[in-house]
């Protein structure tokens, strides 16, 4: 049961981050997806999980685009980031005692015994989101909108809520993993003393990590004590730690404030790197494509082999309508960091994009790579399908559908597909044995009643329409109207039109729509 919550959870959270744009903006949270940042809080990460026994290779980060300050660890070594916090932590070493304090609640095993209420409220959370998704879907994106963020935010205070003695085992084994790292304990210090302040204020005003995670001025004196006793407390953050932090809240910065508050933030007149990044993304979001590209073009000349300058070059050329100009810089960025999926990702969507043959040919190897390295890479497998679309390959699209439809939930759609994709495909093939295999999950998944009933007829001829519109909606992309790329008139830059909501929206934040918070 904890294994099929687990799973439920990722489920549901991914169909949170590809509901439309007019639902995101009606919801207090959602995730977002970034190669750069999701890289810098790993390396961060890396020395910490390693003495407390956690392979890095299987811990996922996730951020959650939200203006609460919050992080929380879930089952199956999953680690979220608030984005708030993430701005809002002062140093390198802030953040590294957040995530050393929420490697303390994974190997304490603090989430793998649930009780009983938190079982059940986390039941009602995921129908609830799958309800919400579902009203979003069907075309209440302000209904779906309600109902998931009301959702979220009883996620936040019941199930991810911690007793006051699971949070004192938390900190003394984060103190511990700090010092086996060679870490200070000072930046945990700091941050749990800034929260500190918090618990002063009503219940309502209040950061969600004041009531997930309980302070007492006792537990903040007895880390201090614990703290300060170790060799490593007085040691200082590495530049290179510093560079990274720099760079990620300037880019979250960039992507997700009001734009006037970025360029009050970054001036003209600081010509910093990290200024010059924030600005880049502002001029970006505001449509200012000459700007933009000045900013964005001085790092690429300052860093010439930053993989994540040339990504965000292109990135703004892909989304300002240029696609054939975006590729060399995004096919850069993926030779200087080809491990990374959401580079691949990037590289296959401009691609694709383009309409040609041969790059459409390009794109199916970056978009397998993508999926490989991803195997839950929701958008990686919806660009696929395109790809196989324009390239006549019906079979393998449909079984890119269905491993997307299976990211997103929509099972009874995945097993449609998966068998339309089993009857095409080479028999005996992997790709056959692969749709077939979906099929089963599906089926095992199913209650026996379920089993028993077949669909009827109007079942039947609701999941064959829903399938033929995906379809309709993938050869989109290969012969779109002329009025495609329609300007947004609030400031954040050309989009697909909104009339075709399976066609995800291209003002994308790599993965999730940008939150147009200027408003």
């Amino acid at each position: 049961m904890r294994k099929q919550l687990s799973y439920l959870v990722a489920a549901a959270l991914l169909v949170l981050s590809q509901v439309s744009q007019a639902a995101a903006q009606g919801r207090s949270e959602y995730l977002i997806r970034d190669a750069e940042i999701e890289s810098i809080i790993k390396d961060y990460a890396r020395p910490i999980w390693k003495v407390a026994g956690l392979d890095p290779d299987f811990v996922q980060i996730h951020l959650i685009a939200s203006r609460q300050l919050n992080a929380f660890a879930s089952n199956g070594q999953q680690m979220y980031f608030f984005t708030a916090l993430l701005e809002q932590v002062r140093s390198p070493n802030e953040l590294i005692g957040v995530i050393a304090h929420e490697t303390g609640h994974i190997a304490g095993g603090h989430l793998a015994r649930p009780d009983d209420g938190q079982t059940n409220a986390m039941r009602t959370l995921i129908a609830s989101l799958l309800v919400g998704a579902a009203a979003a879907a069907a075309g209440a994106p302000d209904a779906g909108a309600a109902i998931m963020a009301s959702s979220s935010d009883f996620a936040t205070r019941v199930y991810f809520k911690f007793s006051r003695t699971q949070e004192s085992a938390a900190d003394q084994a984060g103190m511990k993993f700090l010092q086996e790292a060679h870490e200070s304990g000072r930046g945990l210090i700091s941050f749990l003393r800034y929260l500190g302040d918090q618990e002063a204020l009503l219940v309502k005003n209040q950061d969600p990590y004041v009531t997930d995670h309980p302070l007492t001025p006792e537990r903040i004196a007895h880390l201090q004590d614990v703290a300060q006793a170790s060799p490593y407390y007085d040691t200082p953050d590495t530049p290179k730690q510093i560079d990274q932090f720099k760079r990620m809240q300037a880019k979250l910065r960039g992507f997700l404030d009001p734009v006037p508050r970025v360029m009050q933030e970054y001036p003209q007149k600081d010509q910093s790197l990290y200024a010059r990044y924030a600005r880049a993304i502002a001029y970006h979001r505001s449509a200012r494509l000459d700007k933009a590209m000045t900013e964005v073009d001085s790092l690429v000349q300052q860093e010439p082999e930053d993989p994540y300058f040339r990504e965000l070059q292109g990135q703004i050329l892909l989304e300002s309508g240029k696609v054939k100009e975006s590729i060399p810089p995004l096919r850069h960025s993926v030779e200087l960091a080809p491990k990374q999926a959401l580079l691949q990702t990037l590289l296959g969507t401009a691609l694709v994009q383009t309409g040609d043959d041969e790059m459409n040919k390009q794109a199916i190897d970056h978009l397998k790579t993508a999926t490989r390295l991803e195997p839950d890479n929701q958008d990686a497998w919806y660009q696929l399908a395109a790809a196989y679309t324009h390239a006549g390959m019906s079979g393998e699209a449909d079984l890119a559908t269905a491993e997307n439809y299976l990211l997103t939930g929509r099972t009874s759609e995945a097993a449609y597909v998966a068998g339309r994709a089993a009857r095409s495909l080479p028999k005996g093939s992997p790709a056959q044995l692969r749709a077939m295999d979906i099929t089963s999950v599906v089926q095992a998944n199913m209650s026996k009643k379920d089993r028993r009933r077949q669909l009827s007829p109007l079942e039947e001829a609701q999941a064959k329409a829903r399938a033929q519109a995906n379809d309709a909606n993938r050869a989109f992309y290969f012969n779109p109207p002329p009025t495609w790329q329609d300007q947004d008139i609030n400031g954040t830059g050309p989009r697909l039109r909104s009339d075709l909501p399976q066609v995800p929206d291209s003002m994308r934040y790599h993965g999730a729509p940008v939150p147009n918070w200027d408003r």
